[in-house]
């Protein structure tokens, strides 16, 4: 089974490109696989503390650089059908839940 929940959930317009193009490209599906990976971590340090905020921000900073590239090959992919928008953005900032001081 794959692991593109995450990417799915950062990018729910192009869900059908994603499962599309993730069921012929391996490339592109380890990207989506590394997504959900690093969604995981960044959560995990995310829910540490505010003492891991280097850490967090890290993570954050992967997985900018692997959305930006899923977004170059969903449209690199995209041109290459009739009739499809080749609009690849992302819908809504990156964002976590900060950590609350209880």
């Amino acid at each position: 089974m794959t692991k593109l929940g995450a990417i799915i959930t950062r990018l729910p317009a192009h869900e059908l490109a994603i499962r599309r193009l993730s069921a012929i490209d391996a490339s592109f599906l380890s990207a989506c696989e590394d997504f959900e990976a690093g969604a995981a971590a960044m959560q995990l340090w995310a829910n540490a503390g505010p003492g891991y905020t280097a850490r967090t921000q890290e993570y954050r900073d992967l997985l900018a650089e692997l959305e930006a590239e899923i977004l170059t090959d969903l449209a690199t992919h995209l041109q290459h059908i009739p009739g499809s928008d080749t609009d690849v953005t992302a819908d809504h900032a990156f964002d976590l839940p900060r950590h609350s001081k209880n």
